[in-house]
This record gives C-alpha cells, sequence and structure tokens, in this order.
C-alpha cells in the first residue's frame, strides 16, 4: 500500500472512531492509539526523507 493511501486510510479510521495497533505482537499485543496520533508520528518520521 502506498504511503499516501495509508495516510488516507488512516483519515477514515479517525472519522469512525477506529483506533489502530502498533508494532502488534503475535499474541496482537501492540501499542494501541488513536489513528490522528498515528498519522502523525508517521509524518514525523516521514519529514526526514523529504
Amino acid at each position: 500500500m502506498p504511503v499516501e493511501e495509508f495516510l488516507s486510510w488512516l483519515d477514515e479510521l479517525q472519522t469512525q472512531n477506529i483506533h489502530v495497533a502498533a508494532f502488534p505482537t503475535e499474541s496482537l499485543q501492540g501499542i494501541v492509539v488513536e489513528a490522528h496520533e498515528m498519522k502523525n508520528h508517521l509524518l514525523h518520521e516521514l519529514e526526514q526523507y523529504q
């Protein structure tokens, strides 16, 4: 999935109040954050590649 598409999908998840898990383990445990938080973190990390 292209990054732009993933960022757009995160916007859709946020409007539906769906949270996402980051770094899930095999037992599906992970850090759960709001979609907009994930998007903000990704955008911050992507800044170094621009």
